[in-house]
């Protein structure tokens, strides 16, 4: 019982997360001789953003 109600908490507030803007981020380049990949990872504030382990992600 107790963790039917736990689920369904979570997933009450996963889907109010959900609806949050994650609009600052970074975007990153990695390359070598062949082939090149272009990464974007967002957050939800700029202060996340400037975090020296997100920015190690």
């Amino acid at each position: 019982a107790a963790q039917k109600e736990l689920r369904k908490r979570g997933v009450y507030l996963a889907s109010k997360k959900s609806l949050r803007t994650a609009a600052e981020g970074l975007i990153a380049l990695a390359q070598n001789d062949k082939t090149a990949a272009v990464i974007e990872l967002n957050c939800e504030t700029d202060f996340v953003a400037r975090n020296d382990i997100f920015q190690y992600l």
